[in-house]
């Protein structure tokens, strides 16, 4: 009997499987057709608006940007944008220590410090070089930008010596004077001259960029570090390490023109504008994909290390103010492969068709914006149908 059951089991499983596989044919048969009826219907479209020639409109612009969210600190210059970098410290000194310097038993041996390499923009063959003052007047990262460091009081005396500059570090002396001047004031701020950190500034003669690790609210052995040698003669010897707790980039450069072209700029606010008239798409339709395609021109593009290899990009509300939608957290990213920058938009395109948004366009700005001084110069619409902004668009209609 139980035979009889495994043989009648092993039947009817036989049965079905040669079931199924008749209905999976690529030319399905009468078992599998009725569950596709509805296959011919459904057909998915293409919309490119280079094949369909549509209204494109682009441009680049200017918007105020915060570098003090900024994970990097930028120092150098090239022909057309430059940077210098402020850091404010706090020293943290032993009981037993302020009592020495109050009793004047205390000396400075050696200061320095050391300021990994986290970014850098230029041929390196070319020069780089610094000065370091020390700020005289109180300041906040927040806020601080290129007119505030014009009325920054700061010492015209150069307080850096004995630079060692690498494609990994830079480390360079500080006068020991005012560093022990800064331990006389973290202990009794009338007994020496106030002092709110330093202001580091490029030289005329140098020519590129170098980027050093920012504050960024949590314990980063890469930040640009402060040391401190002192010692009480025949008595002991110690070293301390001063890390800062507040910093920003000031960058100024000359104005972008681009009357053909749209301009990506780091730290300097520069974005694009791209606009693509849709309205010949049909209503009620299911986007399937929308790829979005962009044309690097290599000849005026200026690159750093790590590269500016992606672009953000966010819906408008109001292309002439410039303003998001209400889901303005959200945007979509292009990467570059080769001189092209692509990526998909598909729910843009979607919120455009079903109306849920007004298409007043797009928004580009590099991902790296606030921590490069990159130059990232893409072809517009008013170029060649081989190198302008292209949007490429899958849907489905019934």
């Amino acid at each position: 009997m139980n035979n009889l059951l495994k043989c009648l089991k092993l039947c009817l499983f036989n049965f079905f499987l040669i079931l199924l596989i008749s209905g999976c044919n690529s030319d399905p048969t009468s078992v599998g057709y009725n569950l596709l009826e509805d296959v011919n219907k459904i057909k998915l479209n293409e919309f490119d608006t280079n094949v369909k020639n549509v209204k494109t409109n682009s441009y680049t612009y200017k918007k105020t940007i915060s570098l003090g969210v900024a994970d990097k600190l930028l120092l150098g210059k090239n022909s057309f944008v430059e940077s210098s970098f402020l850091l404010r410290f706090s020293i943290y000194l032993a009981d037993s220590i302020v009592n020495k310097i109050k009793e004047n038993k205390l000396q400075i041996v050696e200061t320095w410090m050391d300021m990994k390499v986290k970014y850098s923009l230029g041929d390196k063959s070319l020069p780089f070089d610094f000065t370091v003052h020390q700020v005289r007047n109180d300041w906040s990262s927040e806020g601080f930008n290129y007119d505030s460091l014009k009325v920054l009081n700061y010492d015209a005396t150069d307080v850096s010596y004995q630079k060692s500059i690498t494609d990994t570090l830079v480390k360079f002396n500080l006068n020991q004077n005012a560093i022990f001047e800064w331990l006389k004031y973290s202990v009794d701020s009338t007994s020496a001259p106030k002092n709110y950190g330093l202001l580091f500034k490029p030289t005329p003669n140098t020519q590129r960029f170098l980027g050093f690790q920012a504050y960024q609210l949590t314990s980063d052995v890469d930040v640009p570090t402060l040391y401190i040698v002192f010692e009480q003669p025949s008595v002991f010897k110690d070293t301390i390490l001063v890390s800062p707790y507040m910093d920003i980039s000031v960058v100024n450069g000359t104005e972008i023109n681009s009357p053909n072209d749209i301009v990506l700029q780091g730290s300097l606010g520069y974005k694009g504008y791209l606009y693509f008239d849709i309205s010949d798409l049909p209503k009620n339709i299911i986007i399937s994909k929308a790829t979005l395609e962009l044309s690097v021109d290599t000849l005026k593009t200026i690159d750093g290390s790590p590269s500016s290899n992606s672009i953000l990009v966010k819906i408008l509300e109001d292309s002439t103010n410039k303003t998001y939608t209400s889901d303005s957290s959200y945007y979509s990213t292009l990467s570059r492969t080769g001189n092209l920058y692509s990526g998909d938009i598909s729910w843009m395109v979607q919120k455009w068709i079903s109306n849920e948004v007004e298409n007043q366009g797009l928004e580009l700005y590099l991902a790296d914006e606030v921590s490069s001084v990159a130059r990232i110069w893409l072809y517009g619409s008013k170029n060649s149908e081989a190198l302008r902004p292209r949007l490429k668009i899958y849907y489905l209609q019934k």
